[in-house]
């Protein structure tokens, strides 16, 4: 998972504080292959398509994106909605589209 490299990269720098600050800023973009699957603002992860394991389950398009708080729940099973979601998804979604 990336969030554990950038976390790992982060203890090792020295400023870890700064570091997370900066890194709230930015927008972590989740792949498998050449499919944007997923992208991450902060504590919360936006799911575009998800697909369970490696098996031949087609994969599963999320229109509107599944969010997760990853801080909250890092095993990303109950979906944030309400506020947090609509202030959320309004930024990933841009983001992803100019990331395309």
């Amino acid at each position: 998972d990336i969030s554990y490299i950038f976390d790992s990269s982060i203890a090792v720098s020295g400023k870890p504080e700064e570091s997370i600050k900066a890194a709230d800023n930015y927008t972590f973009f989740y792949y498998r292959g050449p499919v944007l699957m997923a992208a991450r603002q902060g504590s919360l992860k936006a799911h575009f398509i998800t697909h369970s394991g490696f098996g031949h389950e087609a994969p599963v398009t999320h229109n509107p994106p599944l969010v997760f708080n990853v801080e909250v729940d890092p095993q990303e099973r109950l979906p944030v909605t309400g506020k947090q979601y609509e202030s959320f998804i309004a930024n990933v979604t841009q983001a992803a589209a100019e990331h395309a």
